[in-house]
């Protein structure tokens, strides 16, 4: 009986090239696409996780990529994305990570935060752009550690008008600090944090400390679970985040129909 080979560039899997190899593990993906002025902001991971804002809107003013981000006024904007198992991270690894453009030095605009006013006797944490304590520079708050002392400050400061990326990981008891892809800061601890289990992750700002918002743009928003992607100096990414997982890696089984999948 003959055999027929079929290279797997024959194939049409049904998949674009492409894609995240880690979008299963994505629990957070705001990518801020849409028509000027416009409130709606879609989660694109697999959680479609709803949110609730006040204030912001989509801006098509400034973007990193797509034309569009979300635009905060710095008197009161904040998005508050919904309570989810994908955001309650207990010492998992993970990866927080965006495209910021500060428009206004002010004080201690949050990019991501998990505060219920409570913070010195929680897990509650706050990645911050621009903390007036540390020079505009860019600091990570883990109060269950580090009480009112940040755990991670950047070693560069942050100008306006200016895109950047910035990332904070988890890797076991290891915490890093990148900012346009150099790692700034590193620290250890074994310690628990919160997510979005209990409380909500806002952007932007928060409900409970109203002089700390935003004002400037937010673009291409990320948050994985159970994935540092980054623990040593990398190259920014050059396009929006995929959403859509990659085919790297996987192989081609036949099933008992017949059909080919991706496995």
């Amino acid at each position: 009986m003959a055999t027929t080979k079929v290279r797997y560039s024959q194939i049409k899997t049904g998949l674009p090239a492409g894609g995240d190899v880690n979008y299963n593990d994505v629990s957070l993906l705001l990518l801020m696409n849409g028509a000027n002025g416009s409130t709606v902001f879609t989660d694109s991971s697999n959680s479609s996780l709803s949110n609730s804002f006040l204030g912001v809107n989509i801006s098509t003013a400034e973007s990193k990529f797509g034309g569009s981000s979300a635009y905060f006024d710095g008197n009161g904007d904040y998005l508050a994305v919904a309570s989810s198992s994908g955001l309650a991270f207990d010492t998992a690894d993970f990866t927080f990570e965006g495209w910021a453009n500060i428009t206004t030095h002010l004080n201690a605009p949050k990019m991501f935060t998990n505060w219920n006013g409570n913070p010195f006797s929680t897990n509650n944490w706050s990645l911050h752009i621009d903390h007036p304590t540390n020079s505009q520079k860019v600091s990570f708050w883990f109060y269950n550690h580090s009480g009112s002392s940040p755990l991670l400050v950047s070693t560069s400061s942050i100008s306006t008008n200016t895109w950047y990326h910035i990332a904070v990981t988890r890797s076991g008891n290891t915490f890093r600090l990148f900012v346009n892809g150099i790692e700034e800061a590193s620290a250890t601890s074994s310690a628990s944090i919160d997510g979005g289990g209990s409380f909500p992750v806002e952007i932007g700002g928060d409900s409970i400390a109203t002089d700390r918002y935003l004002h400037g743009y937010l673009d291409g928003l990320r948050i994985t679970k159970n994935v540092a992607r980054y623990t040593s100096n990398f190259s920014v990414p050059t396009a929006a985040f995929p959403a859509f997982e990659s085919k790297e890696g996987k192989k081609m089984v036949v099933g008992s129909n017949g059909n080919i999948d991706l496995q």
